[in-house]
């Protein structure tokens, strides 16, 4: 069972500067990098960009970027997000490795953990 979801925004009110993560992803197609921002504790923003791929590909991956961002400014639980990209292939993708939407997915599933990542960091530079 799904988490249970915000109630819908009119606009997310972006504030300047965001906390992110980015996630290295290899793909059947390159390198695959995923950054995830958070506000207020909860991933809000994701960027998509392959490390060399073409205008059309890089078009694409910053779409799928947007759609996302969307979805989780309106409060789609980000585990909701990931598994519906998961199961997705393509035909540069054999059977045992996964496309690049499916490595999206996953690394999506690091947005769960984007406070926990934070909360780490800091505490780390406090001890040291």
């Amino acid at each position: 069972m799904s988490e249970e979801r915000e109630e819908p925004k009119e606009k997310f009110d972006r504030p300047e500067v965001l906390r992110g993560i980015t996630a290295l992803a290899k793909t059947p197609c390159g390198k695959l990098y995923v950054t995830i921002t958070e506000h207020e504790g909860k991933p809000i923003e994701t960027f998509l960009e392959m490390g060399k791929g073409g205008a059309c590909q890089n078009a694409m991956m910053e779409g799928f970027g947007r759609v996302i961002t969307k979805a989780l400014q309106w409060g789609t639980p980000i585990d909701e997000i990931a598994n519906s990209l998961g199961g997705i292939r393509c035909g540069s993708s054999k059977m045992q490795n996964p496309s690049c939407l499916a490595r999206v997915a996953g690394k999506l599933k690091l947005g769960n953990n984007i406070r926990d990542f934070w909360k780490e960091k800091e505490e780390k530079k406090d001890e040291g």
